[in-house]
């Protein structure tokens, strides 16, 4: 797998040190911390047999990753690339994310907004979230 991603928009994977400089500057490991690029790149150097490339798409591809390396990286083109060798596989896109861009086409929003959050908002006077 690490060969294949080196290949297919991630050439510079070898680079890594494990300095976790991408995961301390990571939007999204700040929300849910089972999404750790470090770690991840880190199963795919080592040739762990079970890599979970599912965690791939909770990139926000942001860049901060990028931007912050100092080894060049690339860690969001590492997570773009899995996604792609997912999808080219058997695995395909999660459903879940096929859910959230069509919930985006309909609504604008990833996720079905809940009745209770708009109550919450209204109460503490925030704006209506309507289109």
């Amino acid at each position: 797998m690490r060969e294949e991603l080196m290949r297919n928009g991630a050439p510079n994977l070898a680079r890594c040190i494990q300095c976790g400089t991408c995961t301390a500057g990571c939007t999204v490991y700040e929300l849910d911390q089972s999404y750790n690029p470090r770690k991840l790149i880190q199963t795919i150097l080592v040739g762990e047999a079970k890599v979970d490339l599912e965690k791939a798409w909770l990139c926000s591809t942001c860049g901060i990753c990028t931007e912050r390396c100092p080894k060049g990286v690339w860690p969001m083109n590492v997570m773009l690339s899995a996604r792609g060798l997912m999808v080219q596989g058997s695995k395909g896109v999660p459903k879940e994310r096929i859910r959230s861009l069509y919930s985006i086409f309909e609504s604008g929003f990833a996720y079905p907004r809940r009745k209770g959050l708009e109550l919450k908002r209204s109460s503490l006077g925030l704006p209506d979230l309507s289109l």
